[in-house]
């Protein structure tokens, strides 16, 4: 009878064991989802708004974006003027995204202002970039590749022609480093310039009141398609929302098969322990 006490001691501490460590790796995969979403989603909007026409600009996106301001969910928005081109100093070449916003606005819907400094040391926020100055707030892995520092300048060659007398030749404009962001993700530090938007859609040729879209912070992050859907919905079909999980799909999908599997293996091992006190 001892014997048969023992092993059923044994038979129960495993199933113990089993549900123990089924808790802390579900625990763990959940942490190491919700990081991985952080630091992500630093850069990455939870729903953006484009607009499908020809010109491929939001008019008149104050009265968009108030519209949306009432739906359910949506707690803040903020426009923005993107590009791409290339960044020229030191003799280096550097293709890089550019990300025009609002100073005003944009601490709302994004965190990547808790990572910006004005010299690598002092915390800085977006309120450096001001209108008409043409500053820039690179990634810091892009200044580092560039041999920049604050206070320096570097000149954006786009892909807009513009047709001089010595032909037609890329738009070119020259901007002052103002400050330095460092999200720890080196696919965004690396190519990452921020400016205010009025000056990338000067550059850009954005129309005066219109923008490239419009960014959406939300409550409850994990119901944005629901969120996008309603939005889709008010707005029309000629606006088209991209959801942070459409943006990241496949890495989050590459997660939850992670957490799937991790339950599945912890599942088993809890099945043998229940098994082992049924014999």
């Amino acid at each position: 009878k001892n014997f048969i006490s023992f092993i059923s001691f044994i038979s129960i501490g495993g199933i113990a064991l089993g549900m123990m460590t089924m808790i802390v790796v579900l625990s763990v995969m959940n942490g190491f989802q919700n990081q991985v979403r952080e630091h992500y989603l630093a850069m990455a909007n939870d729903i953006s708004i484009q607009t499908q026409n020809t010109q491929n600009f939001i008019q008149d996106w104050k009265s968009t974006a108030h519209s949306i301001q009432t739906l359910p969910n949506v707690e803040a928005t903020a426009p923005f003027n993107n590009g791409e081109g290339l960044l020229a100093a030191n003799g280096e070449f550097v293709a890089v995204k550019i990300q025009g916003i609002d100073p005003n606005h944009e601490a709302d819907v994004s965190s990547i202002s808790e990572k910006i400094t004005a010299d690598f040391i002092t915390p800085a926020d977006f309120s450096i970039l001001k209108e008409g100055e043409f500053g820039t707030i690179l990634g810091s892995d892009l200044a580092i590749n560039l041999g920049l520092n604050v206070g320096d300048y570097v000149t954006l060659i786009t892909p807009k022609i513009q047709i001089t007398a010595a032909g037609a030749i890329p738009r070119m404009k020259r901007l002052k480093v103002v400050g330095v962001f460092q999200l720890g993700q080196y696919e965004y530090d690396s190519v990452m310039a921020i400016m205010n938007y009025q000056d990338s859609g000067r550059i850009y040729q954005v129309p005066k009141q219109s923008v490239s879209g419009i960014s959406i912070k939300l409550a409850d992050p994990f119901t944005a398609r629901e969120t996008a859907e309603a939005i889709q919905a008010k707005l029309g079909d000629e606006y088209r929302t991209l959801t942070w999980i459409e943006e990241f799909k496949t890495l989050f999908k590459m997660i939850e098969i992670e957490k799937l599997t991790m339950f599945t293996i912890m599942s088993l091992i809890v099945a043998v322990a229940v098994f082992n006190v049924v014999s």
